[in-house]
């Protein structure tokens, strides 16, 4: 309509056009231009003639930019102007002949029948003179725009002597209370620039700041020199084979200069051919007409296998940045274990989990990847803690140097927010919308706050700012909830029914109100809430029946781009029909992946896939089983378990020789064998008192009380998990019985168990010992044990409580304690109901 250039050319060209390492020598100016009441115009004479003042601004532009400006339509009624090698000065007259132009050219409607004023507000900026980065350029020029209509409009301020904002200081703050888990991330590096690949995964809860603390991980490695990329795990995709790893090799084919094309030309036709069937722009192939047979699935995975290492190679060191892997998919992982361990390629691979362990029901748990391979693929847990009052007035002062604080306050966000980052933001945020944080003269305070000021959670916070925002607005962030955390802008715009600059101008104020971010990547930009819980909140307060809409809307517009080729799976169709009326269709799509995905991959069989160039992983090696179970084998669990109990329970009470022990072990051995058959390695693993096997957890039903009697028993025994690993001799689970039988708890070092092994030399049934953290001093409880992988965290015990007890109520604790075990003593010993046991639960 205005024939200018889009929001998208603008991201493109700073982002790629602009050599941000060298603007000293090569300034760029940038104009941000609103129109003065420009919605006044529209309310008063509809928006066809405020269409019409859009074209008459966008003229004015042109002709007073003429070649050395680039005006663009960035939002509804928001331009900018770009001028590529233009001083500040230079800029500045520009603005002012934009300013006086607007004056002097009256626009006159048709439509209307009158003349109707425009005028413009312009805030002008350039870098380096103001800004040394694209976003710092664009948030520099917002805040000189919004200065120029603070002060009155029809002018044009100047970034430079701009009074930044309060909000703009929030932003651009620094992450505090992170230093030691950053010491872990450059210990890590250490051993990479070494030549030793890394595993580092950042566990944190909802709002801790992982994407943010990834983005720090990012900026430091693109100073180092590592050739970087970055991905992220996808729900909807979960459960599609090497989805994750596709996303991965897309993005190095595109930071090449000839995207790929040169390496593809290289590999022989059966690789390329494996490799359509994972990435369908490399080649046509129709592999729902093909029967795939173990042979063909192990040849897909080694061909994905060497194009990842002919891409990676020659690049320098590589770094993967993956977030969210909790929603990685089985093929996805085990391709990152075999290129680790054949060490073909230098990695750095840094991923971010959440610690509420969620995963797909496709999906392995990634909680059980870790456990199985840590030692093998050395990888390391650095945990998001919760910040603490002292480093939420750290972060405070560093926003806003020399502020005076009342007492209690950070203690109070430390207590209400429970040291969650983004929740302690969000108030911040709050108090400056509501002016408790104010600037007085060149010092910053806080004004007084009410008595119950604070809200009580972080949906409370976001419930608030929706209803700040205008009807449009929340119709972009419910379609954009709905598509997911984590969205392109262009299909959001495509799902729509605005016009895409009214998209932008809603993106904007979202972005305003601090609940989404927006990053330019491979020519889109991607919209991205800031936090999962900010998704679930404003997804929740949408009605059913609009929520099936939109699911049924996006369906609809994603199965167009899927018959066209142009989605890379069914699995974003699967997701969006079976939420909506459409379940005919929700069927069909789901049919259709599912098969697709059998033919390409079987995680039963992945498990036989040895590194090649590397020490074959033998029988003898520590990973756990991670094949979930067939229905077949899990019916078998309950007697096996049983079964497992009275070989314990015989080999302490006979003679090894004798006919009990000899039956039960065998009888044990034939179970294990069983279920062998169908995974070739399997595991019992007790985690967070959960009996899992192979992952699974135990659904103990009926026999509850001998899956807890296994839980105590590995708890006492220090044993986090039992692999049995298919060829099983019954000498090696003699020895093995024979010790978990003799043991006493005292006698269990560190290392008990991985020198039991080593010493029997075990290979067919392997005991894992738990791994505990190390508790720092009270002072210092923030600062992780990086030395390792940790399979399990002990209980952080608040210092708050504990210094409220006196001795009397110690003394009743350790009364309490003695009669809990008197009383369970009693009941393993007397009837339940006799007198004995009833005085001693009483």
């Amino acid at each position: 309509m205005t024939g200018l250039k889009n929001r998208r050319f603008l991201m493109h060209y700073l982002k790629y056009a602009v050599n941000w390492d060298a603007i000293g020598g090569h300034p760029v100016s940038l104009l941000m231009v609103d129109i003065d009441y420009f919605k006044r115009i529209n309310e008063q004479y509809g928006s066809s003639v405020g269409d019409q003042a859009l074209v008459h601004v966008a003229g004015i532009l042109k002709q007073i930019s003429g070649k050395n400006g680039i005006p663009v339509l960035s939002a509804g009624d928001e331009f900018m102007v770009l001028m590529p090698g233009m001083k500040k000065q230079s800029a500045l007259l520009l603005a002012s002949e934009l300013v006086s132009q607007a004056q002097e050219n009256l626009f006159f409607s048709s439509e209307a029948g009158t003349q109707i004023p425009v005028t413009l507000s312009i805030g002008a900026a350039t870098a380096p003179d103001d800004a040394a980065t694209a976003t710092g350029l664009i948030a520099q020029a917002k805040n000189a725009l919004h200065h120029a209509k603070s002060s009155g409009r029809n002018q044009c301020v100047d970034a430079g002597i701009a009074t930044r904002q309060a909000v703009q200081y929030l932003e651009s703050a620094s992450i505090v209370g992170r230093k030691a888990q950053f010491e872990g991330v450059a210990q890590a590096l250490k051993s990479v620039e070494n030549g030793i690949s890394r595993f580092v995964v950042v566990d944190g809860a909802a709002g801790f700041g992982k994407t943010s603390f990834l983005d720090v991980v990012q900026r430091n490695l693109n100073k180092s020199g590592f050739h970087t990329v970055r991905a992220s795990g996808i729900p909807q995709e979960s459960f599609r084979p090497y989805y994750l790893m596709s996303y991965i090799v897309m993005a190095l084919m595109n930071q090449r200069e000839d995207k790929g094309i040169e390496i593809l030309e290289q590999m022989d036709e059966s690789d390329l051919e494996n490799l359509a069937c994972i990435l369908p722009q490399i080649g046509e192939t129709d592999i729902t007409v093909k029967v795939m047979d173990e042979q063909r699935r192990e040849a897909i995975f080694r061909s994905f296998i060497r194009f990842f290492i002919a891409l990676a190679d020659g690049g320098g060191r590589l770094a993967l940045l993956i977030d969210d892997l909790d929603y990685s998919d089985p093929a996805s992982l085990h391709l990152l274990r075999i290129i680790m361990m054949e060490k073909s390629v230098v990695m750095f691979v840094c991923a971010t989990a959440a610690e509420d362990g969620r995963s797909q029901p496709k999906a392995i748990p990634l909680s059980l990847f870790r456990s199985a391979y840590s030692e093998t693929l050395g990888i390391q847990t650095i945990r998001l803690t919760p910040l603490s009052a002292s480093e939420i007035e750290k972060h405070i002062h560093i926003i806003f140097p020399g502020i005076e604080l009342p007492d209690p306050l950070s203690q109070a966000l430390a207590s209400i927010s429970q040291g969650n980052p983004l929740f302690i933001e969000a108030i911040l945020r709050k108090m400056i919308t509501d002016q408790k944080i104010v600037q007085s003269g060149q010092r910053w305070k806080v004004t007084k706050l009410e008595k119950g000021y604070f809200p009580k959670s972080l949906e409370e916070i976001i419930h608030d700012k929706l209803l700040a925002l205008d009807s449009g607005s929340q119709r972009f962030l419910d379609c954009a909830s709905a598509f997911g955390e984590s969205i392109s802008l262009s299909m959001l715009t495509s799902v729509s029914d605005e016009k895409s600059a009214l998209v932008h101008d809603f993106l904007n104020r979202a972005v305003d109100q601090g609940i989404v971010r927006a990053d330019f990547i491979e020519n889109d930009e991607t919209i991205r809430f800031l936090s999962k819980r900010i998704q679930s909140v404003i997804y929740d307060r949408i009605n059913p029946d609009q929520k099936k809409n939109l699911h049924e809307q996006i369906g609809n517009y994603q199965e167009k781009l899927y018959q066209h080729h142009l989605l890379p799976s069914a699995a974003f169709l699967v997701h969006h029909y079976t939420r909506s009326e459409n379940q005919e269709k929700a069927r069909i799509y789901e049919d259709l992946q599912e098969g697709l995905n059998r033919q390409i991959f079987n995680d039963h069989e992945v498990v036989r896939y040895q590194a090649g160039g590397a020490d074959e992983e033998g029988p003898g090696e520590a990973a756990l089983g991670d094949v979930p179970l067939s229905a077949t084998s899990r019916a078998v669990v309950p007697k096996l378990l049983q079964s497992l109990l009275i070989a314990i329970r015989n080999t302490r009470l006979y003679p090894p020789e004798s006919k009990s022990v000899a039956g039960s072990i065998d009888m044990l051995r034939q179970l294990v064998e069983k279920v062998l058959e169908d995974t070739g390695r399997f595991s019992i693993i007790t985690e967070k008192k959960n009996l899992m096997m192979n992952g699974q957890v135990v659904e103990a039903g009926n026999f509850q009380s001998i899956a807890q009697t296994i839980i105590d028993f590995w708890d006492r025994l220090q044993l986090g998990s039992l692999t049995f690993v298919k060829g099983l001799p019954e000498a090696e689970l003699k020895i093995v019985l024979e010790r978990i039988c003799r043991i006493e708890p005292k006698e269990i070092t560190p290392q008990f168990w991985k020198t039991f092994t080593e010493e029997k030399q075990l290979q067919y049934v392997i005991p894992r010992q738990v791994r505990y953290k190390k508790i720092e001093p009270a002072d210092d409880k923030t600062i992780p044990d990086t030395a390792g992988p940790v399979d399990r965290l002990e209980p952080e015990i608040s210092t708050s409580i504990a210094q409220g007890f006196n001795t009397q109520d110690t003394i009743l604790f350790q009364r309490i304690i003695s009669a809990l075990l008197g009383a369970l003593s009693k009941l393993k010993l007397y009837p339940a109901k006799g007198p004995v046991a009833g005085q001693a639960v009483s």
